[in-house]
């Protein structure tokens, strides 16, 4: 996932909420629902190569599934949903 949210300059809740039905691989974007992004609004995302690699190893993955989400869990085989960790929140420790 880290690589998927390099190459795309996605947030994690919008690759965590990202959906295969979302993909257009003939045309090589990522459409992001509006309820997903910060903006609130409707995004489309091109997808690079290295993108467009990590889209052909998750669908070579045995719980892969063309109607579920991108990225889902390895051992519960469910959908991961965004998490926050304070501990993880740098802003906080930079005093903003």
């Amino acid at each position: 996932m880290i690589l998927w949210l390099l190459s795309t300059g996605a947030r994690v809740s919008e690759a965590l909420s990202a959906n295969w039905s979302d993909i257009d691989r003939d045309r090589e974007i990522w459409g992001i629902h509006a309820a997903n992004s910060k903006s609130k609004k409707r995004r489309s995302v091109a997808l690079n190569e290295a993108a467009l690699k990590v889209l052909d190893e998750l669908q070579g993955l045995p719980n892969y599934n063309p109607e579920g989400r991108l990225f889902i869990g390895k051992q519960t085989n469910r959908t991961r949903q965004p998490e926050f960790d304070p501990a993880l929140d740098q802003r906080s420790s930079a005093g903003r």
